[in-house]
């Protein structure tokens, strides 16, 4: 375990995730990731040992302290023991999803108030990948908690008329901010998004007397970014290359992310009929998951 927690503090959540860590004559893996084809077995194997599992009421600090400091969270996702996303919920009957963001920037401190320790699950890189705030009317998320500075991005999935905001349900038995649940935390689907979307941004600046300093940035896509890759790369598999798409981005909204996003996961694209046998009907098994 402090192995574990080591590799966490010197490489990040997303990087021991992808890529493990090693221990004097053996490398350990922390997670398997969905194959681009079917070609190994075991591969297949290990990706149906993921475990996911969704924990309430999390009560998160190591820095507990009975009666002064126990903070928690509503929701955190785990991948085989690993935190990656942590949501605070609420109910728009009460309060909106404006609370929940100020929840995050006032009442989640990055740092125990008494011993002043950093909270690992909260801290940047080393911690959950990306934090939602949730109602059932919206969604907003961000990759990096900052206290009273924390900015969140609108993770909505934009209306009928091709604007902001949400397609009205189809009943009154559905909210509109389903989606999250149904599809981006479908475990195929997330596995995808750890190991094909989320990127580490590094920018490296030349201070005024020439010292270099690199600022790290984790990227996660919004909903309609990977909505649209998804798209294509669907495409792609079922039409064959060669074909043209409109897409529709507006001005700042994450077009060069999209076409990188795209790019990297066409040039690991496999077409089923190259693969020839039981292969060429190749549908991964999903990964265990548990509520």
């Amino acid at each position: 375990m402090q192995k574990v927690v080591r590799a966490l503090e010197q490489d990040g959540t997303l990087e021991v995730l992808r890529h493990g860590f090693k221990l004097p004559g053996v490398k350990v893996e922390l997670c398997s990731f969905q194959p681009d084809h079917g070609m190994n077995p075991d591969s297949l194997r290990r990706y149906q040992c993921n475990h996911l599992r969704v924990v309430a009421e999390v009560s998160y600090s190591p820095h507990f302290q009975e009666g002064k400091y126990n903070p928690r969270l509503d929701l955190v996702l785990f991948v085989n023991g690993l935190p990656v996303a942590t949501l605070e919920l609420k109910s728009e009957l009460k309060q909106s999803v404006e609370k929940a963001k100020q929840q995050y920037r006032h009442d989640r401190p990055l740092k125990d108030p008494l011993t002043r320790k950093p909270e690992p699950l909260l801290t940047v890189k080393r911690g959950a990948l990306v934090h939602f705030a949730v109602s059932q009317e919206e969604v907003a998320m961000t990759t990096q908690l900052a206290g009273k500075d924390t900015f969140f991005l609108p993770f909505n999935m934009g209306s009928e008329e091709g604007g902001a905001g949400y397609p009205l349900p189809a009943d009154d038995s559905q909210y509109a901010t389903g989606y999250l649940w149904q599809r981006v935390f479908q475990p195929d689907a997330w596995l995808k998004v750890l190991s094909r979307f989320l990127h580490l941004q590094r920018k490296t600046s030349e201070g005024f007397e020439g010292q270099l300093t690199t600022r790290e940035t984790l990227i996660l896509p919004r909903f309609h970014q990977w909505e649209v890759v998804n798209k294509l790369i669907d495409s792609t598999r079922s039409e064959g290359s060669g074909q043209r798409y409109l897409i529709q981005h507006s001005a700042g909204s994450g077009k060069s992310n999209s076409i990188a996003w795209t790019a990297h996961q066409l040039a690991a694209l496999y077409a089923a009929r190259s693969l020839g046998g039981a292969n060429s009907s190749f549908s991964p098994t999903k990964p265990h998951h548990q509520g």
